[in-house]
């Protein structure tokens, strides 16, 4: 019988989307494995694979942790769990350690199992500094910030019934990088709105095309999901735009990331103006991975934003009519288009049973035997909180 091996990813914010994105990664990879979602933030992956705890978590724009699963004990018997963990397997002197915990307990009680395990700890000779938060989850800035992965250890705790599951942090999402792809670039349009970089790297990821097949991003913008396939590894990399400006822009922000990144070169020739609905040229392409155009700056009114909605639906119609002539066999479109909220209604555009008409299927983002709920009409979706323009994300193929 083979050994199992579990670990854990703590989910960003939108959590069926970093689900979707983790299990379209593993399945890329020809990893056989199961999942459980414990609590709402967590998944837990087991596997005969034991790669998993090499996976890169950078490449990965939906995961903010990764750990190891160490076991489950009771509730009245963690901190003995913990001490016979991790307190063998310390070879500094001085170590800085946290807690974070789903699902269990209260700030209050982390700190005196913190304090507990500190108290231990200092009776045999080790030095140790234990790092709170005003939260019963530790962020990757402050785990960063205070070394505990370089001089010591975090420990996750999941209630899971009547049992508690412990793991150890293996690492976290790099937020400083993802900042500096951000905002650090040359050129950003602010007006127009800017896919971040963790949802452009999360759509290619959804796409499972190999880094030596194709990917082409029809309306590139600045260059967001074009900067993040090429720090993927993917090869052979195309973008278009209407605007002669963003196409300028691009070039500027992937020069950039090439001398502060250290990403490859994408040839200029590959970056070219077009039209989707009357393209300039012809590009036969494994993956088309792109945000669209996500409307005029509209109020919050819903008369407006319904108007808008019906319009944007006609053009993307036009559009994926357009683009799912340049997919090879077994080709996919990810897609972000827009839906709105105004006054906690959600107003979606109109096109959805309209496209097999036009030869597309949506495709499921998740496998039946994860129970997850989707948001909305069932796709996955990102959003703030504080905005009122919404992103779906929609996985296509051809009929």
């Amino acid at each position: 019988m083979e050994e199992k091996y579990q670990f854990g990813f703590a989910l960003g914010r939108d959590h069926a989307l970093s689900i979707a994105e983790i299990c379209a990664h593993l399945e890329k990879t020809h990893i056989k494995f199961s999942i459980n979602q414990p609590v709402d933030e967590i998944l837990i992956v087991t596997s005969e694979n034991k790669d998993l705890e090499f996976i890169n978590i950078n490449n990965l724009g939906g995961t903010i942790k990764l750990f190891r699963i160490l076991g489950k004990t009771k509730l009245n018997n963690i901190f003995e769990f913990v001490i016979k963990n991790f307190y063998p397997n310390q070879t500094e002197k001085r170590i800085n350690f946290g807690i974070s915990s789903y699902g269990l307990g209260t700030t209050k009680e982390l700190y005196q199992l913190g304090k507990n395990i500190k108290e231990y700890f200092s009776k045999s000779s080790l030095s140790a500094r234990f790092v709170a938060s005003q939260s019963t989850i530790l962020s990757s800035v402050i785990i960063t910030e205070n070394k505990l992965l370089d001089r010591g250890f975090e420990v996750i705790l999941i209630k899971e019934r009547d049992e508690i599951i412990v793991g150890q942090t293996i690492s976290t999402q790099d937020y400083k990088a993802y900042s500096f792809r951000d905002f650090g670039r040359p050129r950003r349009d602010d007006l127009n709105g800017m896919i971040p970089p963790k949802l452009a790297q999360i759509m290619i990821n959804l796409s499972k095309i190999n880094t030596d097949q194709i990917l082409y991003d029809p309306f590139c913008g600045s260059g967001t999901i074009l900067q993040e396939a090429n720090l993927l590894g993917y090869q052979k990399i195309y973008g278009s735009d209407i605007n002669k400006q963003q196409i300028r822009d691009t070039k500027a922000n992937l020069a950039w990331l090439k001398q502060n990144c250290y990403a490859n070169k994408i040839p200029d020739d590959n970056l070219f103006i077009s039209d989707i609905l009357n393209p300039s040229r012809l590009v036969k392409t494994d993956a088309i991975v792109s945000e669209g155009y996500l409307g005029e700056p509209i109020r919050k009114n819903h008369e407006k934003a319904t108007v808008s909605a019906n319009s944007l639906a006609e053009f993307y119609l036009k559009a994926l009519n357009e683009i799912k002539n340049m997919l090879n066999t077994n080709g996919k479109i990810v897609i972000a288009i827009p839906f709105f909220i105004v006054q906690k209604k959600y107003i979606y555009l109109p096109l959805l049973d309209r496209l097999e008409q036009i030869g597309l299927k949506i495709e499921k983002p998740l496998s039946d035997v994860i129970k997850v709920k989707l948001p909305g009409r069932g796709n996955l979706s990102y959003h703030r909180p504080d905005q009122f323009v919404g992103r779906e994300i929609l996985v296509l193929s051809a009929l």
